[in-house]
């Protein structure tokens, strides 16, 4: 009885052992799967952050020529920005859909028109302001200024009113339309377009000890 007993115990360790390092292979693998997609999604917000720097450039027919260093910011800042857009878009999904599940029916009428909103309303009220502090701090410390938080506390509120003017629009129909899996490259194309109409404007912002670097405000404005 006590051999049974003991090989029957030692069975269902070996069982559980087993599911354990099921589950951590396949964990393992989803971990794997979701950081590969960071990086594609990081580089390709980071090709057209570039690409959308170079119309800008090339509408303000500058005579200086093309600025390659200029060029390099955006792309460093779009891969950032494509990485970090990636998990933004994947727990707001899961958020969104975990407040569905309480037992109580949620913290809002069921239906695509009011995830929409929560969605939209996250992303101005949590994403969008931690965006613009990023966007105008990363470019200014790439340029090698010697107080990037001037800039911060200059143009921030500026660069977030006009986020919300440019963009909501934009959001609405992407959190409506668009899987997650493909938000990240939607957002970066409207970007691309919004780039392409406000490109003199933004060269047109060259001010007060900023040099060229003031036009990038509103160049990539609100990749949001």
């Amino acid at each position: 009885m006590e051999a049974g007993a003991l090989k029957a115990r030692t069975a269902r360790l070996a069982g559980v052992w087993a599911a354990r390092r099921r589950t951590g292979r396949a964990a393992s693998s989803s971990c794997c799967r979701s950081h590969a997609a960071e990086v594609v999604d990081g580089l390709v917000a980071g090709t057209l952050y570039l690409a959308s720097d170079r119309i800008a450039q090339q509408a303000a027919l500058s005579t200086a020529g093309y600025d390659a260093a200029r060029g390099l910011r955006y792309l460093a800042f779009g891969v950032l920005d494509g990485s970090v857009s990636h998990v933004w878009f994947r727990e707001l999904d899961a958020v969104v859909a975990a407040l569905h599940a309480k037992e109580d029916g949620g913290w809002w009428p069921p239906g695509a028109g009011a995830d929409v909103a929560a969605k939209v309303a996250a992303d101005f009220a949590l994403f969008t302001p931690g965006w613009c502090a990023a966007f105008l701090l990363v470019m200014a410390v790439l340029r090698g200024s010697r107080d990037p938080l001037a800039r911060v506390r200059r143009d921030w509120a500026a660069l977030y009113r006009g986020n919300v003017l440019a963009w909501l629009p934009a959001n609405v129909v992407i959190y409506a339309a668009v899987p997650v899996a493909g938000r990240v490259a939607a957002f970066a194309l409207y970007n691309l377009a919004y780039t392409a109409v406000l490109s003199l404007w933004a060269e047109q912002g060259k001010k007060e000890g900023e040099g060229e670097g003031e036009g990038e405000t509103t160049t990539a404005a609100a990749a949001a």
